[in-house]
């Protein structure tokens, strides 16, 4: 699994995409990144080990977006029966908030897989309000739209009725913690050979 690590070459795009930044920025346009939330495991240690290793290019938080978006489809983990999602999204949204401050966002879904209902909705933008984040993205709305098992109006009212809302702690978070912890400590292994 380590065939995508290479330093150097992430070195050499990852200041590509720091010029772009700036160059977008000189024209005063705004500039926004939506990514998987495993960037945020990457901040600790002061590398970015785990963006090479997964070539995900998004650099540090001062890295000049305006908004960072980051992923955090629970739905993903549906097939595992693990119990913690809406601890996994508040936990993910702490550090957000922690790294980007006001410019963290969360995206939450996927709303078109049939284990995701209004109620887990409401429940992970609880989540998100409470790790401090006031932008939620939602994929999809149209996933919304065409569900049959549920009307377009109780996607709706979970959204509107969603308050900040500690969820209950969950081994989600955790497991998937240490796992990129552990893939991370391998990595800075590997940088002082």
């Amino acid at each position: 699994y380590l065939s995508n690590y290479n330093p150097a070459h992430f070195s050499m795009v990852l200041q590509k995409y720091m010029e772009l930044i700036k160059s977008i920025k000189k024209k005063d346009l705004k500039i926004s990144t939506v990514t998987y939330p495993v960037v945020l495991d990457d901040f600790e240690d002061g590398d970015l080990d785990i963006e090479d290793l997964a070539d995900i290019p998004v650099g540090y938080p001062s890295a000049g977006w305006d908004e960072a978006a980051f992923m955090v489809y629970t739905t993903i983990f549906d097939s595992f029966n693990l119990t913690g999602k809406s601890d996994f999204v508040y936990q993910y949204a702490l550090l957000a908030k922690k790294y980007y401050g006001d410019r963290g966002v969360i995206a939450l879904g996927i709303t078109s897989a049939k284990t995701y209902t209004p109620e887990r909705l409401k429940e992970e933008i609880s989540a998100s309000y409470a790790g401090g984040i006031r932008k939620i993205m939602i994929y999809s709305l149209e996933g919304t739209y065409k569900r049959t098992d549920y009307k377009f109006s109780q996607w709706m009212k979970a959204i509107s009725d969603a308050t900040a809302q500690i969820p209950p702690s969950g081994g989600l978070f955790d497991m998937t913690h240490s796992f990129l912890e552990s893939v991370d400590k391998e990595l800075n292994g590997k940088n002082e050979k």
